[in-house]
């Protein structure tokens, strides 16, 4: 079992006859939900995105294909120095092109009342994604003036919300 996320999710490699899929299990029932109607709705309009093998016990359980370990972030591990070459530059330009097709084209007729936890990434979306970089890197790693810290939080998540936001935005895609 393997945990590779924020959240209460977990994963695991299922492998048999030279065949491998991920089994993962979540749950908070609403937020598998989402993820499997999303990634139906990414499918159905071509995107890059692991097939859906099976669903089940009320949508806590699914199987998805396996497409491997390779992250980006693993592609700048391996290179000595973490060096940046005209490859890795490639993979991002590649996964940049992809995030815009998820941004532009993947979110049309997209369901957002299938969203979890909110359907729109409102202020206290915005506010749930700083405190966890707070509470998860920041306390981990780092000194920080707290009310500086917070003061620059508010003028972030003013600024944030001045943008459009009709459509659709790929958090995860950090």
């Amino acid at each position: 079992m393997a945990r590779a996320s924020g959240s209460e999710r977990a994963y695991w490699r299922l492998k048999g006859n030279h065949v491998s899929s991920i089994g993962a299990y979540h749950p908070v029932k609403e937020e598998t939900r989402a993820f499997l109607e999303f990634t139906r709705h990414f499918l159905k309009n071509g995107m890059k995105v692991p097939q859906i093998y099976f669903s089940g016990q009320e949508q806590d359980i699914y199987l998805i294909e396996d497409l491997g370990d390779t992250t980006l972030f693993s592609l700048i591990n391996e290179k000595p120095g973490n060096q940046i070459t005209p490859e890795l530059i490639s993979h991002y330009r590649n996964a940049l092109e992809e995030l815009v097709k998820f941004q532009v084209l993947a979110g049309q007729g997209l369901d957002y009342e299938t969203c979890y936890p909110r359907k729109s990434f409102d202020r206290q979306s915005i506010s749930w994604d700083l405190d966890y970089f707070k509470y998860s890197f920041l306390k981990l790693h780092l000194g920080f003036n707290e009310q500086k810290l917070e003061d620059d939080f508010q003028r972030l998540k003013d600024f944030l919300l001045e943008a459009p936001s009709g459509f659709f935005m790929y958090r995860d895609f950090q």
